[in-house]
């Protein structure tokens, strides 16, 4: 056939992802694209940003949070047609690797440390961590805390520094750090959540938007699970 100079764009998905997925994410996107010759645009971010953008007007064709609550918010306000679960995302307190202060959770409490917390309005694991207090009936105003973050990164990258002596991020994310150690946080106290994906309501209702989240929901677990994530069951 000849080439008439006339280009045809690749169609586009725009995808809002809560940061903590970018690494499976990112592996997911380029292997749906080779497959399928679309392009996945990512805007990662803290759960609660990006659903405040989405409440601003910025419509993306799938989102991606950091855990339900979010996904069900916009559901509810008619922002988003379905919800599917992908992973678990289950929480666990951090330590860096050659301090020993914490080995529990109640070990926080301790008034000689130095903990981050992630801001439950900016990102989900602020508002779990919230959640794994109550349970534990630890009172926040016993927490040392001496700062809040508003994505999981930036309180691994606290603790990695040694700027803070212990924090709760996602197990997932805490994995991947090889200058943090884990404490799992007791079954009766933990607040396991998931990662959902979810189909925002368009007036393009694309072909691809479905495919795509269908590729999330079975080929791409692999890449999840490769990343540390436990499959949603």
């Amino acid at each position: 056939m000849e080439w008439t100079g006339v280009s045809v764009a690749k169609e586009q998905i725009l995808v809002f992802a809560a940061i903590g997925g970018r690494f499976p994410l990112d592996e997911v996107g380029a292997a749906f694209e080779h497959i399928h010759d679309v392009t996945v645009i990512y805007d990662y971010g803290g759960t609660g940003r990006l659903a405040n953008k989405v409440l601003a007007g910025i419509h993306p064709d799938v989102f991606i949070a950091g855990s339900e609550k979010w996904a069900l918010v916009l559901k509810e306000k008619g922002y988003v047609s379905n919800v599917y679960p992908i992973v678990k995302h289950i929480p666990v307190v951090i330590a860096p690797l050659k301090n020993n202060l914490v080995q529990s959770l109640f070990d926080i409490t301790q008034s000689n440390l130095k903990l981050v917390f992630g801001d439950p309005d900016a990102c989900a694991i602020g508002n779990t961590t919230l959640k794994i207090l109550g349970s534990a009936s630890i009172n926040k105003n016993d927490i040392p805390l001496c700062a809040q973050g508003i994505t999981v990164k930036q309180l691994i990258l606290w603790v990695e520094q040694g700027v803070a002596d212990a924090s709760i991020v996602w197990r997932a994310d805490a994995l991947q750090s090889s200058k943090v150690r884990v404490v799992e946080i007791p079954a009766a106290f933990n607040h396991i959540s998931y990662i959902p994906i979810c189909r925002m309501k368009t007036e393009n209702e694309s072909e691809a938007v479905k495919k795509y989240i269908d590729f999330v929901l079975n080929e791409g677990i692999d890449f999840f699970e490769k990343h540390g994530f436990e499959t949603y069951k």
